[in-house]
């Protein structure tokens, strides 16, 4: 049982590492649009994932235009 709890700190790790890396990539490609693009795009692009569609959101809302 040891071994399989010791797996799931990198594991977490590396979705968390994956996960960034998706909201930094869909970030990118959203501030390359128009702001009357990106809502669309970005409904899109996120595929009904909406946690990530609001995380992208509220880093553009921080992002200095």
């Amino acid at each position: 049982m040891e071994g399989i709890a010791s797996l799931k700190l990198p594991l977490q790790r590396a979705m968390k590492i994956e996960r960034r890396r998706q909201v930094d990539e869909l970030l990118g490609a959203v501030l390359k649009l128009d702001a009357s693009e990106r809502s669309d795009f970005l409904i899109q692009a996120s595929e009904g994932d909406q946690e990530l569609r609001r995380e992208v959101e509220s880093r553009l809302a921080a992002h200095p235009q």
